[in-house]
């Protein structure tokens, strides 16, 4: 069954204290899918802060600017296109409070205020974001092939993910295009794909997304072409994996214990088995 998100407190003076059923809407919002560690019961995001207007305001500038189209914000925020549409035709401080998609709005915003993100303030021409994250350049090692092999963890890559996404001017749908002239025969990538692999956290967890790979292949040409060094981390790395060929990539492995032996895995992904309780 589908989570039920507790109703929002809404503004002083509302026409509505809690949310009317909104049929248009999809799914609901989850926190694990597109938000990181922010939970939805988080406290400080029960009660909205902002009237209709602000959000729509808000909602308006995010899409001018470049952040999303307008159903990639709607599924990002797990409304429906009506449901969207309801909420932003109206007009003044309360005329909305009863919808969906302000309420999940609100959320979106206030989860992106929390951790920092800041909103793009310039929309970027789609030809000038391609141009900015075009890295063609740049040869890698077995890359006609898929092949290149991988010296950042899951994790690190995560990092770098949410950083570049965090910080650029390009959008997400341009970041992802670019992700796709990553692999042979250019596969296209999702926003649904590259949240799954985000929500993920161990060294070698996503290690089998093919996400994973692209998304190494693009930061390390943008290194390469960048002049960068390589970071501590990565020489560990390197270290680490060399005798592999770099990390592998069928996913997380399993293992048989002895009794009294448990299995460790260090930063690297890199597991060994230590003696004690299990």
């Amino acid at each position: 069954m589908p989570a039920t998100r507790k109703p929002l407190t809404a503004l002083p003076n509302a026409t509505n204290t809690k949310p009317k059923e909104d049929r248009g809407k999809k799914r609901p919002h989850s926190a694990t899918e597109e938000d990181g560690d922010i939970s939805d019961s988080d406290p400080r995001l029960q009660h909205i802060t902002d009237s209709c207007d602000v959000v729509r305001r808000k909602i308006h500038n995010f899409i001018n600017s470049g952040g999303m189209k307008v159903g990639e914000f709607q599924n990002a925020i797990g409304v429906s296109g009506n449901s969207y549409s309801r909420f932003m035709s109206q007009k003044g401080p309360h005329k909305g409070d009863g919808c969906d998609a302000y309420q999940e709005a609100f959320i979106f915003f206030k989860k992106r205020e929390l951790q920092g993100i800041k909103e793009p303030k310039k929309r970027v021409k789609k030809e000038d974001q391609d141009k900015k994250l075009d890295v063609s350049g740049v040869h890698l090692d077995g890359e006609e092939n898929g092949a290149v092999e991988i010296y950042d963890t899951c994790d690190e890559v995560r990092r770098k993910l949410a950083a570049h996404l965090r910080e650029s001017s390009v959008s997400q749908a341009a970041f992802l295009r670019a992700l796709s002239g990553m692999v042979p025969q250019e596969k296209k990538f999702t926003a649904g794909q590259l949240r799954s692999f985000q929500s993920k956290k161990g060294p070698l967890a996503g290690s089998s997304a093919e996400i994973y790979y692209a998304a190494y292949v693009f930061f390390e040409k943008l290194r390469v072409k960048e002049g960068k060094d390589k970071s501590k981390l990565r020489k560990g790395t390197e270290e680490a994996w060399a005798r592999d060929g770099g990390i592998p990539r069928e996913g997380e492995p399993s293992f048989w214990c002895r009794d009294g032996e448990a299995p460790v895995q260090d930063k690297y992904g890199r597991v060994s088995f230590q003696r004690g309780s299990r």
